[in-house]
């Protein structure tokens, strides 16, 4: 190798006279765009915010004018940022809820919408958004808490039963897979590969330590539901699961969080 040649490394370092200087992948600084509390055409704003309130009524920041907010996040909106993001090589992870705020179930019905309006909208996150995206489910509901044995919302309207500050009890990490699996199992029956899981707000910020347990492959419930390197993006467990700063995937996807748990 001539004296002023420079070799590049298999893992991204220059390598010339005495000098090492580590690249950026494909030259540019890693960044990736995390799109959270999105679904199918279900304006999550309207709905989740009624249903806040009931819970803190008292709290301004859910004293808003919901009622005149629009109910849909229309398809054309995702069109045209799904298409300005592939023209500019974006990308990152995009959250389905599955059962946006108790609307409907994006694997069956969307009170609101014709059927075929859901299968469009499911068939433009399949081919617009999956080849560039992350789907992760942000839990199942993103409002109420979900009994999986029967399927419906815990009936009464206090912090315990909203997912955002679920559980507040002991829970294992078996038990809380299983929550997670039916969210997975949603978005499987409606033909969406998951990379991961996004919990919502503070979702298992009291059952930590179970929560950091959770690397799929060591939970069957949830495992079956997910393709092999997938990642989990929780709020507030930095002290409990140690993220890796930079993980490259097999699509050049680079994910930089501290939040982040990558497996």
């Amino acid at each position: 190798m001539a004296s002023n040649a420079l070799a590049r490394h298999a893992c991204g370092a220059v390598l010339g006279s005495g000098k090492i200087e580590v690249l950026y992948p494909r030259m540019r600084v890693p960044a990736s765009f995390i799109v959270d509390d999105s679904t199918c055409l279900v304006n999550m704003g309207r709905f989740c915010m009624p249903q806040f309130a009931d819970v803190w009524p008292d709290r301004a920041s859910y004293k808003k004018p919901w009622k005149t907010w629009p109910a849909e996040i229309p398809d054309s909106f995702v069109r045209e940022f799904g298409q300005w993001c592939g023209e500019q090589g974006v990308k990152g992870k995009y959250s389905i809820i599955p059962y946006p705020a108790c609307v409907g179930w994006l694997d069956r019905e969307l009170p609101g919408w014709s059927h075929k309006d859901l299968l469009r909208s499911l068939r433009l996150v399949r081919e617009l958004m999956v080849p560039n995206w992350d789907i992760h489910p942000e839990m199942i509901s993103h409002t109420r808490v979900i009994d999986v044995n029967t399927g419906r919302p815990m009936a009464e309207a206090k912090p315990a039963n909203m997912e955002n500050w679920f559980p507040q009890t002991a829970m294992s990490a078996d038990q809380l897979a299983n929550y997670l699996a039916y969210a997975l199992r949603i978005l499987k029956n409606c033909d969406l590969p998951c990379e991961g899981i996004t919990t919502p707000g503070g979702f298992g910020g009291r059952v930590k330590s179970e929560l950091s347990l959770l690397p799929a492959a060591k939970q069957p419930h949830s495992a079956r539901f997910l393709k092999p390197a997938s990642w989990y993006q929780v709020p507030g467990c930095e002290n409990q699961i140690r993220a890796y700063s930079v993980s490259i995937y097999p699509r050049e996807r680079v994910w930089c969080s501290g939040d982040d748990v990558v497996l």
